[in-house]
């Protein structure tokens, strides 16, 4: 008897799952907080989700979307820096995580 083939998730629903969590987010970037920093938002739920529901790499993607689309709503000209410091860093740590 053969064993049954392992089901992956297929690539178009995963690129589909992560749109649409990235789409919440950058809803949720226009939500801002009452504080002394404009950059609070709620951009990063969707992608607490993600993480929590799907792993850590989906998790990544929509919380990086959702940080980038803070700092284009908010002209953080330190946003677009800080995303790619915090892309190379994530790189870094999976990197290590598979190894």
């Amino acid at each position: 008897m053969k064993p049954k083939p392992v089901m992956r998730t297929p690539r178009s629903y995963q690129l589909t799952r992560i749109s649409a969590l990235s789409a919440l987010s950058v809803v949720g970037s226009f939500i801002h907080l009452p504080g002394p920093v404009q950059t609070v938002a709620f951009d990063s739920a969707p992608g607490f989700f993600a993480a929590l529901l799907y792993g850590p790499l989906d998790g990544a993607a929509v919380c990086g979307l959702g940080h980038l689309a803070t700092a284009i709503v908010n002209d953080a000209a330190d946003g677009q820096q800080f995303f790619l410091d915090v892309a190379e860093t994530t790189a870094w740590r999976l990197n290590y995580e598979v190894l």
